[in-house]
């Protein structure tokens, strides 16, 4: 590992260390009721940037069992300048990292918009405890919904890290489910790619929970009683969330788009690559996972290190429509 990024752990473990599971649900809990700190907020402004044209989105989406409806919003940045026909990002950010820091996150989405010359839609989805990883799904499914309005599927790509690359890929097993179960009537079509960064999912059974705790010694960001909490704070008290949404398991991966999948070699969550694997047994050449050595959650969502060059390049290069390695 590079000097900088040993520096980046050693810092990050004496300022913010590891969190135990009560402190991880105290945090998201101030997190997502702080007006300032929480997806709502980061909608307040709206950030002003010559290279895009910035908007906000009216999204109106159906909320807990009762299925009452209400309005979220979405970040719009489009990007200036005459262009042949305009293609878009779906940007699901993660809830939790980096911590609090919207404005840095807002300007991750921009800046991967600006270098793969799409239009970003920077979706605000209602966040945990106080609503469910299904309540998320269907905002960004919505979200998309209206993107179709004015894109073609095919010149929409997906991409979310941490919490918001679970939400991601749930948006697409959902549409898939939706559409089987009768719920909908008509199946969205699907968007031309996904990429995810660290998709934070709960152990599937006793050997990933076994996998994730022999990683533990090397994360430097989390322990697998917080991934392991999480369940419950995914679930936010509804008993109809769907397995898929929490672990991945039974995810319907019915004409999934080519899906790429980064993880860090010491984050714990990188035990799930099975599962997702299985999940694209039908369709096992769409699926392309990654896994850096020495690398933490999340680590290349932007090029804070050398060591993450390499990977925030590639996907880079795919959403710019050469492909991948």
């Amino acid at each position: 590992m590079g000097i900088r990024y040993t520096l980046f752990c050693a810092l990050h473990q004496m300022t913010a260390g590891k969190e135990n599971r009560k402190e991880a649900a105290d945090r998201l809990r101030k997190m997502a009721r702080d007006p300032e700190r929480s997806f709502g907020g980061w909608c307040t402004d709206i950030p002003s940037d010559e290279t895009f044209l910035c908007s906000k989105v009216r999204i109106r989406s159906r909320c807990g069992e009762e299925r009452r409806q209400e309005i979220f919003s979405c970040l719009r940045m489009n990007l200036t300048g005459k262009m042949k026909h305009r293609r878009s990002l779906l940007y699901v950010a993660g809830v939790n990292l980096p911590r609090g820091a919207q404005k840095e996150s807002v300007r991750f989405a921009r800046d991967l918009g600006k270098q793969s010359s799409r239009d970003v839609w920077y979706p605000c989805y209602p966040t945990m405890p106080d609503y469910s990883i299904l309540d998320s799904v269907e905002m960004v499914l919505e979200t998309y919904r209206q993107m179709l309005e004015e894109y073609r599927p095919e010149d929409i790509a997906f991409y979310g890290y941490s919490l918001g690359a679970m939400v991601a890929i749930s948006t697409l097993g959902y549409n898939n489910s939706a559409f089987i179960e009768g719920r909908r009537k008509v199946r969205l079509p699907m968007p031309s790619m996904l990429l995810l960064v660290s998709p934070a999912a709960v152990p599937s059974d006793g050997t990933e929970w076994r996998q994730m705790k022999l990683l533990e010694r090397k994360d430097i960001m989390m322990e697998a009683d917080y991934v392991y909490m999480m369940r419950d704070v995914l679930c936010a008290g509804r008993p109809d969330v769907p397995r898929f949404m929490l672990s991945g398991d039974r995810l319907d991966t019915t004409d999934f788009p080519e899906t790429y999948i980064w993880y860090g070699g010491d984050e714990i969550l990188s035990a799930k690559k099975k599962t997702w694997v299985n999940d694209f047994e039908a369709i096992p050449d769409r699926l392309h996972i990654r896994t850096a050595p020495g690398m933490c959650h999340s680590y290349c969502i932007a090029v804070r290190f050398p060591e993450a060059q390499r990977d925030y390049r590639e996907a880079v290069h795919i959403l710019s429509g050469s492909g991948g390695r």
